[in-house]
């Protein structure tokens, strides 16, 4: 697989401009990405980004942190890939209190859960590192996820696909925040890397 080596701002594409880079919390210096007041924006690495603006088998190995309170906000992180267009694309949920892991699909706009997994993660203050890989296999598409932790990656679990969309074609890669209630904190992610086959 070729690796992403791009380190800019400029190397994705943002459906909003509610983000910035935070000089104050981050795993590498200067700089982490951050949501400002959170909700609802994608971040998709260029297309133009060669040798894998478009991807069909990868993985994607980030640092994350979400804010979450018990009241009326939350926040979940979606790792997307595959992405044909708004309404066609699979993607890793991380829910909003780290709970869960669900594994997704959405095809002409309607979404179907392949798998759920629930976790217990801690949710405030802590950075975790997790990648999602997929590939083609006989079973069709597998998508698995892993975390970082105990200085050794775990395996948390694995999702299958026999419909195995897009598997010729590919699609971009990257995230959306999303979530429920009023937009009153921020996310982070730092030390991105995408790993793919175009």
């Amino acid at each position: 697989m070729d690796k992403l080596t791009k380190h800019s701002t400029g190397d994705w594409d943002y459906s909003g401009t509610n983000w910035a880079l935070d000089s104050a919390k981050y795993i590498s210096a200067p700089s982490a990405f951050r949501t400002n007041l959170g909700l609802n924006i994608e971040v998709l690495i260029k297309t133009t980004t060669v040798p894998i603006g478009y991807v069909k088998e990868g993985r994607l190995v980030t640092y994350f942190q979400l804010t979450h309170d018990n009241g009326s906000w939350k926040t979940d992180l979606d790792v997307r890939f595959r992405k044909q267009d708004a309404s066609n694309y699979y993607y890793v949920r991380f829910q909003r209190d780290l709970t869960a892991i669900y594994f997704c699909k959405v095809v002409a706009g309607s979404t179907t859960t392949i798998r759920t997994k629930a976790i217990s993660w801690t949710k405030l203050g802590v950075w975790h590192l997790v990648r999602v890989t997929w590939w083609n296999d006989y079973v069709g598409l597998v998508i698995r996820v892993e975390r970082f932790e105990n200085g050794a990656w775990t395996f948390i679990d694995e999702a299958y696909d026999s419909e195995n969309l897009w598997k010729t074609i590919g699609g971009r890669v990257g995230f959306f925040f999303g979530g429920v209630g009023d937009p009153m904190f921020n996310n982070w992610l730092d030390d991105t890397e995408i790993y793919g086959i175009g």
